[in-house]
């Protein structure tokens, strides 16, 4: 038996080890207004980012900086690696997923060379946001210092 064990196919658990912090907080308007959903932020120091969640890759964009999940609940993920990410086209990232993978708390999604996005200056301010959130409920106010691959918040279909 491993030290992680998932059993609840609703959980949202941490993608890796950082800070975590509302999404108001974020330098970037589209995601602290939520037009693209409620979710949170981290500020992380990892080299990879790991799937917070069960479900199946419904996305990867063509530019390595978000990848989709959506949940056997039909709640959809965004994990969206930092902020401008979307020009470099690329550059400095590795997907290790395809769309309609299955995914699992802690599969790799992507690795990031950090040392190439500190030498471009690029805010690793990584969003994960639940796109469909107006149909979902969840709640979570515990922002601060997260392990990788704790659990963060239960998401459940609104009546």
């Amino acid at each position: 038996m491993g030290l992680f064990n998932f059993k609840k196919n609703n959980i949202i658990y941490a993608p890796f080890k950082g800070k975590c912090l509302p999404l108001k907080e974020v330098d970037d308007g589209v995601f602290s207004m939520e037009m693209l959903g409620k979710g949170v932020a981290f500020r992380f120091d990892d080299e990879f980012v790991n799937s917070p969640c069960f479900g199946e890759v419904i996305m990867v964009a063509h530019t390595k900086h978000a990848v989709g999940i959506r949940m056997k609940n039909g709640a959809e993920i965004l994990v969206h690696v930092g902020l401008d990410t979307v020009e470099l086209n690329g550059r400095g990232l590795k997907v290790f997923v395809n769309e309609g993978d299955i995914v699992r708390p802690g599969d790799q999604l992507i690795m990031v060379n950090r040392e190439y996005m500190k030498e471009i200056n690029v805010d690793m301010t990584t969003m994960l946001v639940i796109t469909n959130s107006d149909k979902y409920e969840f709640s979570f106010e515990n922002y601060g210092e997260m392990k990788n691959k704790k659990e963060l918040f239960e998401i459940t279909k609104k009546e």
